[in-house]
């Protein structure tokens, strides 16, 4: 802590509001709300930049913890434990670097960087739903299940079950 203090005032009752129509947006796209809820923290509710990022990355590890134990218990989380170690230990060492650099640089070019960043994740977005193959392609949808999960059983297509007479 370098003992900077800051002071801001909001309405709480426009913030309440707005994370709801974030939240609901956010869960539709199925994404995490991070990239929704700074812009909103900082321009609308006129937060400084280094507290909208830091109080948004505070709920995020929240949400994400609540999702990892949640699929542990449920039995869903079997096998990926190296990648989550992995994972863990770039967001461990990225938060301590995003901390470092958050003090040497200005609110405007980390709101331009978060810019870019989205920019160059909408054009990745973008290429892969022009590679994805058509339902045409595919075939219809009674002749396509996915594949079954381990331990499971296989499940009959529309197309394999028995005419009844």
């Amino acid at each position: 802590m370098d003992g900077t203090a800051h002071s801001w005032a909001y309405n709480a009752k426009l913030g309440a509001a707005i994370s709801l129509f974030v939240g609901f947006f956010s869960s539709v796209l199925g994404i995490g709300g991070g990239i929704n809820q700074v812009p909103v923290l900082a321009y609308m509710l006129n937060l400084p930049i280094l507290i909208a990022t830091a109080t948004t990355q505070f709920v995020l590890i929240i949400m994400s913890l609540a999702g990892v134990v949640t699929h542990i218990v449920v039995g869903d989380f079997t096998s990926g434990w190296r990648r989550l170690t992995v994972l863990t230990m770039g967001v461990i060492i990225g938060t301590q670097l995003g901390a470092y650099l958050s003090k040497r640089v200005r609110g405007d070019w980390i709101i331009r960087g978060v810019a870019l960043t989205l920019g160059l994740v909408g054009l990745r977005v973008l290429f892969l739903a022009l590679s994805c193959p058509t339902v045409s392609e595919i075939g219809p949808q009674s002749d396509f299940a996915p594949p079954p999960r381990s331990g499971e059983a296989e499940t009959p297509r529309a197309a394999d079950a028995p005419v009844r007479p």
